[in-house]
């Protein structure tokens, strides 16, 4: 049994109530002695970094001491603890609007929907990427706060780019569906341009374009209105001169 003054790496109470939201956390820097003990979940896992190296992976356990779990040389030196729940991130929703786009001399604004599955590949490097040191725990909505706010960035950006390439063809925006599906998935899949370490979208779909009735109206009558001629301006006489009269020669028969 643990003595009094041990200590006991257990997640039990910090995530009562939340199991299934629950994805994974990251204790603080301990040093490893002789007096620390692991109780692991039944369906969990728990990760022990030594030194920031994967040195062992524990399934359910109680109690279980923890110096015995990993080799002699270890001993006295810091390690902290991955624990990873077997839950999955849910499919998810994205959305922009109000991006503006200018069509010639007219601007107008878009938006866009759509759905997204990501799953976590390197829960170390995700974890890595946003703290340096301490204790944080990760449930569900926590991790799609990140990928939401980055799908988002990017999605304006090829969604602004999209319609500035394609100008007047806002009147046919049903048509853009279909590119605009070829862009997300040649970003976010095939090249994996996310940018967020330990992360990845394995699917994601523009379910809808985000249009103005007016502004595709606006766009329809801009097209359909008459090419407009410049109008001439007439030169007006500079103030403070008078028109000649013709000038009479001498010699010229007299007019009747």
């Amino acid at each position: 049994m643990p003595k009094a003054d041990s200590v006991v790496f257990d997640i039990t109470d910090l995530i009562k109530g939340e199991k299934s939201n629950f994805l994974f956390m990251r204790t603080d820097t301990y040093t490893l002695d002789t007096n620390q003990y692991l109780t692991v979940l039944p369906g969990h896992t728990a990760e022990i970094y030594v030194k920031y190296a994967a040195m062992h992976s524990q399934g359910p356990c109680t109690k279980k001491k923890l110096h015995r779990l990993l080799e002699k040389d270890h001993m006295g030196r810091d390690f902290h603890i991955v624990f990873l729940s077997g839950n999955k991130l849910p499919k998810n929703t994205w959305g922009v609007g109000k991006l503006p786009v200018r069509c010639g001399n007219y601007e107008y604004q878009v938006g866009s929907n759509g759905t997204f599955e990501a799953v976590i590949e390197d829960h170390n490097a995700y974890i890595e990427s946003v703290i340096e040191r301490g204790s944080i725990l990760f449930d569900v909505d926590r991790v799609n706060e990140h990928l939401i706010s980055a799908i988002r960035n990017a999605a304006s950006e090829i969604l602004v780019d999209l319609f500035e390439e394609v100008g007047t063809m806002i009147i046919s925006a049903d048509f853009l569906l279909d590119e605009l599906n070829l862009r997300f998935k040649e970003y976010f899949i095939d090249k994996n341009l996310l940018k967020i370490p330990g992360l990845r979208i394995i699917s994601i779909e523009v379910s809808s374009l985000l249009i103005r009735e007016e502004d595709i109206q606006n766009v329809r009558d801009a097209l359909s209105a008459p090419p407009q001629r410049p109008a001439v301006k007439r030169r007006s006489p500079r103030s403070g001169t008078t028109k000649k009269s013709p000038r009479v020669h001498q010699n010229d028969p007299p007019t009747e």
